[in-house]
């Protein structure tokens, strides 16, 4: 039976690693901004020095992909919230993932319950998990903004689907201590 759960693990950590390189390529939200010019009419002396005559809908819709974000964020000299998420969300759950393999391959060697435990402590760093809610809840928040809409896309499903997988599959995936002699032998 821990054969099966192990191999089950293996598979499932492949599985989420395509997930997840396809939900970082992939289109992940369209944040659309959309008002008409003549609304701003009612704002005090914004509207005054529009007039009166203004019917014009101004809509713009961006996608982007998380790559392309951390880009955006660069360009626009956002290096710290591009760091976070390209350490957090997209470096760390990579390595981990690797690494997770590695662990597999070596698992009854006798230093594989430390490596257990480093892998562990890696992916605490990854907060793919958190990274995915906040992107609901801004999706959840711009759903009541009259100027501002976002539309998840694919590559969001993509992402969620590899966190469920990896999570499944570190919980699928355990060491066991191995005796010296068994090793021996």
């Amino acid at each position: 039976m821990s054969n099966i759960n192990q191999i089950a693990a293996v598979l499932l950590f492949a599985l989420s690693l395509v997930l997840y390189v396809i939900g970082i390529t992939t289109p992940f939200m369209t944040f659309t901004v959309s008002f008409n010019l003549s609304e701003l009419i009612d704002i005090p002396f914004l509207g005054s020095m529009l007039g009166s005559s203004l019917e014009q809908k101004t809509t713009q819709s961006i996608t982007y992909t998380i790559l392309e974000a951390m880009k955006e964020l660069v360009k626009n000299k956002q290096y710290f919230v591009a760091f976070l998420i390209g350490f957090f969300g997209v470096f760390t759950p990579v390595v981990k993932t690797l690494l997770s393999f590695l662990l597999f391959a070596f698992r009854k060697r006798k230093f594989a319950p430390g490596f257990h435990r480093f892998v562990s402590f890696i992916g605490k760093f990854a907060m793919a998990d958190v990274f995915v809610v906040g992107i609901f809840i801004s999706f959840l928040y711009t759903q009541g903004n009259q100027f501002l809409k976002a539309d998840i896309n694919n590559g969001y499903y993509f992402f969620a689907g590899y966190v469920i997988l990896s999570v499944l599959s570190t919980v699928l995936f355990r060491v066991k201590p191995t005796n010296v002699h068994e090793q021996n032998s």
